[in-house]
């Protein structure tokens, strides 16, 4: 059986973080696998990468209040995100990253190092927009199939290609798992490697 939650929306603004929303959402608690539902499609997200941020917290002995502290978010809001029962925005992935000094593709899993060279603290919106419109043409993929596939609207994508706001987490983790690219490049935070088999 399904329990119905509801979950931070998926839309996300990169200065803000996630807005609520009343879209309701659908998964199985106990393996971690959410199913998203909308209009009839279904996209099924394996990110467990809260193993990972509860490892690296441990590792260094610290408690969840202090890295709530570190990414400004309420202690419980924190718990919650190591429990992947709510998404952490990918602002505050970014900077939890930089804290412990590894990559994204890290945290998701993608690949066991932990560290690229010469890396960029920060995530840059234009140059984010850039890549994921010239991975989309690389792949031949349109605007309104990239939309379906992540079950989200085609003004959405236009938006994340326009630089004014940065990929939602799930988004973005759905697009690299599927097509092996580096969530780090697709996000401008490094040059190389680009696809994740060049690491």
């Amino acid at each position: 059986s399904y329990d119905m939650v509801s979950l931070p929306s998926l839309h996300t603004n990169y200065n803000s973080g996630y807005t609520k929303s009343q879209e309701k959402y659908q998964y199985y608690p106990s393996i971690k696998n959410k199913l998203i539902y909308h209009e009839k499609i279904i996209s099924v997200i394996f990110m467990l990468y809260g193993e990972k941020l509860k490892y690296l917290r441990e590792e260094k002995e610290l408690h969840q209040k202090d890295l709530a502290e570190l990414i400004e978010v309420h202690p419980a809001t924190y718990s919650q995100f190591e429990r992947e029962d709510v998404i952490m925005p990918i602002k505050r992935l970014n900077t939890y990253s930089n804290f412990f000094n590894v990559s994204l593709d890290y945290l998701f899993s993608f690949t066991n190092n932990k560290q690229y060279k010469n890396v960029k603290k920060e995530i840059n919106p234009t140059l984010s927009g850039t890549r994921l419109k010239e991975f989309r043409k690389e792949h031949k993929i349109t605007q309104v199939n990239l939309a379906k596939f992540l079950n989200t609207t085609q003004s959405n994508i236009v938006g994340y290609e326009k630089g004014n706001f940065i990929i939602a987490t799930p988004y973005l983790f759905m697009i690299c798992k599927k097509y092996s690219i580096s969530a780090d490049y697709l996000l401008g935070k490094i040059e190389t490697p680009k696809y994740l088999n060049e690491s």
